[in-house]
């Protein structure tokens, strides 16, 4: 106990030297009453101000979560419009002859009859959605007629259509795009992969 009532004093002191420097804060310290108040309320207000510190520090390394996570949870605004680069590769590899030497562009804005009826249409299309779209949009093109044969054709499924953003492949089409990272505005790249 004399450790801390040590440190105290120590602290009290060093506030106290501070205080009385400034003729501002001075006539804080004129009667004891007033300068004790005076202490205590910088000592409480610097140990608040090092654990927000803390807790802020912690959920950014995601150490610990907010507290109330689970009652008040952030919904991310869904995306309303993508831009999209389509490349028609072959047997699966991104990297593997590209049958078109420019890319397709489209630009896909999304409705609110688009996402009615998700499970959750706050958050906007799912990947599925998006997927399904790009699909039909390559399927109906004259470049689907004409550049690829009668067995591209055929074996053209909506599974071979792969989305990514930021280089990484985009995979659970019951997720919004919102939640997959795409934001509106962003630029996707499409590969039609054809086997």
């Amino acid at each position: 106990m004399s450790f801390i009532i040590a440190w105290y004093n120590k602290i009290e002191s060093i506030i106290i030297s501070i205080l009385s420097s400034t003729e501002f804060s001075n006539h804080h310290l004129n009667n004891e009453i007033s300068k004790k108040i005076t202490v205590w309320a910088i000592i409480i207000l610097v140990l608040i101000l090092i654990y927000k510190l803390i807790f802020q520090i912690g959920v950014n390394f995601q150490l610990w979560e907010l507290p109330g996570k689970e009652f008040f949870i952030d919904k991310p605004v869904h995306c309303a419009h993508v831009y999209v680069d389509g490349y028609v590769i072959t047997n699966g590899e991104i990297n593997n002859k590209i049958i078109l030497s420019k890319p397709l562009n489209y630009h896909l804005e999304f409705t609110i009859e688009d996402f009615e009826n998700n499970k959750d249409p706050e958050l906007g299309c799912t990947l599925e959605f998006t997927r399904k779209k790009l699909y039909f949009l390559f399927k109906d093109s004259s470049i689907f007629q004409e550049k690829l044969s009668l067995k591209q054709q055929e074996n053209y499924k909506i599974n071979d259509v792969l989305v990514y953003h930021k280089n990484k492949l985009l995979k659970d089409d019951n997720k919004a795009l919102c939640l997959l990272g795409v934001e509106t505005g962003n630029r996707l790249k499409v590969y039609y992969n054809l086997i």
